[in-house]
């Protein structure tokens, strides 16, 4: 709504409109009932994976300490159920229906009538596979054998608390098959969030995990998108830099005048401090 193309009288009319809408809405919202909001922890899978705790004492304490209704029974068999898709997961299989998808499967229109309405959809269902096909996937399976002897040693040790457990499995397996640092950012991360978690991710890898990625480019993409995100030259901002880039509205504040002024004064004594080690030395 552009308001400047309007006459006077109907720019003083839709603002108080606008004004009176917002005092009812707000209003409406003071008095309407406070949202139903709690908190429910989540399992450490790590640590029973490693041993340190264990299913039972896990669910106890998510029911014990989250604020809504948690039962310790309903939560054991949710955790078990976790344990077991990291424990039991079919690298071979994982790996061989993202590389034989088109191969495997086919997209099909289910009908889906409903009176006279149509909500039909598609799904993929699988379909008759060659022989070609059945022998590369064969072949392909046998050299993932290792992959998957690798990834049932090492899945606890390389777990990580802020992934899902399905991402922690396909991350790590796509790592062990050999996947660079730019096939797993554009698989896994979509945010920049995510990749500055990816790469926290990939600085706990046990160091023979993380030998041949190229971390490097990694924090370099990281850079590009934020150059401060990984504290790089932050330490080269001069007390100037730091004022000029604050707003105008905030400068005005007695608050940030006073911590502006002691940064200065901090600045001051480092200095005075070097140039007395300088003369002494």
């Amino acid at each position: 709504m552009n308001l400047e193309n309007m006459s006077k009288k109907y720019q003083k009319e839709i603002l108080f409109l606008m004004k009176e809408n917002t005092e009812k809405e707000f209003f409406k919202l003071l008095k309407a009932k406070n949202e139903n909001i709690y908190v429910h922890l989540t399992p450490n899978i790590r640590s029973i994976l490693t041993s340190q705790t264990t299913i039972e004492e896990e669910a106890e304490y998510i029911a014990k300490y989250s604020t809504n209704d948690v039962k310790v029974h309903s939560e054991k068999t949710k955790i078990e159920d976790m344990i077991d898709y990291v424990k039991n997961f079919d690298l071979i299989n994982s790996v061989v229906e993202e590389e034989f998808f088109n191969d495997i499967y086919e997209k099909v229109y289910i009908d889906d009538y409903y009176g006279r309405y149509d909500y039909g959809r598609y799904e993929y269902e699988k379909k008759e596979i060659s022989p070609e096909v059945q022998r590369k996937i064969e072949i392909r399976k046998n050299t993932l054998k290792t992959a998957q002897k690798i990834f049932e040693n090492n899945i606890e040790r390389v777990y990580f608390d802020e992934f899902s457990v399905e991402k922690n499995c396909k991350v790590f397996q796509d790592i062990l098959i050999g996947k660079d640092i730019n096939e797993l950012l554009k698989k896994y991360c979509k945010s920049f969030n995510d990749k500055l978690q990816f790469r926290k991710y990939v600085m706990a890898l046990p160091r023979k995990f993380r030998r041949d990625m190229d971390i490097e480019q990694l924090e370099r993409i990281i850079n590009e998108a934020d150059s401060y995100a990984l504290n790089y030259g932050r330490d080269k901002l001069t007390t100037k830099e730091i004022y000029e880039g604050i707003s105008e509205e905030l400068i005005a504040s007695e608050e940030i005048k006073e911590a502006m002024n002691k940064i200065k004064e901090d600045c001051s004594i480092e200095k005075n401090k070097s140039d007395e080690i300088e003369k002494m030395a």
